[in-house]
């Protein structure tokens, strides 16, 4: 009689096999290569309904040791409270505010967002570095070009219809007939940040003031997300008198025109374009004064050396007269670059009749924003 096979062995043809595992074991015994059941020295350990229940468990601990996909804080919408500090324009209350940010470099997205009110308000963006410009946003008549950078955002306004000046003005004053008529824009104001780096913990940048180089710009670094703006006038008012105006009593309206001012500008660093143009602007009386003023980007940085006022007036009885003064010393020798007064001493209207103020003459009319057909029969040089 052959010898009985040793434990975890099975007998095969007189060929003793050694199981390699529990589970090669019960492989084979599944598989009718084996039906004896496991050796009495074995069944006193672990139960088999238990090694079982492990043996299942394994791939599902496998499976579950995968890590989750990680978000990087770089990547996260953080909150910025932005301020308005008003110190370089103490009389502007703009209605609302628009907060551009452009991303270094020339690749990705450009953030713009439309704050109510000129204090200022909460805004999330996305960690990263940009550079920031903030103007606001309740002008009528300003349009903008060259968006996507912040180097080319422009402000401008559009070409009015052009004025067909009779002959007499044709020639007594050419240089009105070599500019082109544009809208006035409205007050216009803008700040700039430079170098703003928005990171989970803080947000550094260098504010634009607009007298300080932004080579001398401090850095300012704030913990709690504050980013402060420092908006400034990209506008500038011109006003024009005239004082001592003789028979005034027969003025029934007027406008001036006044030339060599720029269509246009870089808002972000305040850089004029070199194109020229005239802005026309309702004349009103005030005593012995008439007295209008307009908003323009500044005067040209053309070729243009005079910058030239023109002064429409029309009289009680239908009549127009029309005067031209070289008021370029005067623009350029002004104060406050942002605050121009130009001041013309004595002019002599025509002598007409007063006229009925109640049954004014209409025979004659300019609409300052969009110029038509003038028709004048008086011309001074004054």
């Amino acid at each position: 009689m052959s010898a009985a096979a040793p434990p975890n062995t099975w007998r095969d043809g007189g060929v003793t096999y050694l199981y390699s595992s529990f589970i090669d074991f019960k492989m084979r015994e599944l598989n009718g290569i084996h039906t004896h059941r496991w050796p009495a020295a074995r069944r006193s350990g672990m139960p088999q309904w238990l090694l079982w229940l492990l043996l299942s468990a394994v791939p599902g601990l496998l499976c579950g040791c995968r890590q989750k996909e990680l978000v990087y804080p770089a990547s996260a919408m953080i909150g910025i409270e932005v301020v308005f500090d008003w110190s370089y324009a103490p009389e502007a209350a703009p209605d609302g505010m628009s907060l551009v940010f452009f991303p270094e470099g020339d690749d990705g997205r450009v953030w713009r967002y439309e704050l109510a009110g000129h204090d200022g308000g909460e805004i999330e963006i996305p960690a990263g570095r940009y550079r920031m410009m903030a103007f606001n946003n309740d002008t009528k008549y300003i349009m903008y070009s060259g968006t996507s950078r912040m180097g080319s955002y422009k402000a401008y306004t559009e070409e009015s219809a052009p004025v067909v000046w009779p002959e007499a003005v044709r020639d007594s004053f050419p240089d009105l007939l070599a500019c082109k008529g544009y809208h006035s824009p409205d007050p216009l104001y803008c700040a700039t940040a430079e170098d703003v780096t928005v990171e989970l913990c803080s947000v550094t940048y260098s504010p634009g003031r607009p007298d300080c180089d932004s080579s001398e710009a401090e850095t300012k670094k704030c913990g709690r997300h504050v980013l402060r703006c420092f908006p400034a006038p990209r506008t500038s008012k011109y006003t024009c008198i005239l004082r001592n105006v003789t028979d005034i009593d027969g003025f029934r309206r007027g406008y001036y025109v006044l030339s060599g001012l720029s269509p246009s500008e870089l808002i972000a660093y305040d850089i004029l374009s070199p194109s020229e143009g005239e802005y026309m602007f309702i004349a009103s009386r005030g005593g012995t004064e008439i007295t209008g003023s307009t908003y323009a980007f500044g005067s040209s940085a053309g070729l243009s050396a005079h910058q030239y006022l023109y002064f429409i007036a029309v009289m009680a009885d239908g009549s127009v007269a029309a005067y031209c003064r070289d008021v370029s010393a005067q623009i350029e020798n002004s104060p406050d670059k942002r605050n121009v007064i130009i001041i013309i001493d004595g002019i002599d209207l025509p002598d007409v009749a007063p006229g009925d103020d109640d049954n004014p003459d209409t025979s004659f009319d300019v609409a300052v924003q969009d110029w038509e057909t003038v028709i004048i029969n008086h011309v001074v040089t004054l």
